[in-house]
């Protein structure tokens, strides 16, 4: 029954429509789109730019933009990468240098575990 009543309904055929260029002019007014309303409620924050319209570099004199650079690892030093993605071991430091503090330090005092500490006072 069911597939009895899909055959009738798909027992016609539809001839396809030629385009527009083909179909008879009647002579009258083409119709026109209708005219184009404001609509309500908080208006956009910036106007949509084209998408051929150059790009803005620099946002304020003096400053330049992110854009190009490249990321550094501070754990091993890599390009492109930072230190939560990192998997290399970390860069042994060349030189420790001189204390910019200035203090003395004071020997002679052990931890809990027996080990020498120096305090700086």
């Amino acid at each position: 029954m069911v597939q009895e009543v899909c055959l009738r309904a798909y027992n016609y055929k539809i001839k396809s429509v030629t385009s527009s260029h083909f179909w008879p002019k009647k002579g009258m007014e083409a119709i026109l789109a209708p005219p184009f309303r404001v609509m309500s409620g908080r208006p956009r924050r910036m106007r949509r730019k084209d998408p051929l319209e150059p790009k803005k570099v620099q946002t304020k004199p003096g400053s330049l933009s992110r854009r190009g650079r490249q990321m550094a690892c501070t754990k091993c030093g890599s390009q492109g990468l930072n230190k939560r993605g990192c998997k290399n071991p970390p860069r042994v430091p060349e030189s420790e240098g001189t204390r910019a503090s200035g203090g003395r330090e004071q020997g002679g005092v052990t931890g809990p575990s027996g080990e020498a500490h120096s305090i700086m006072i």
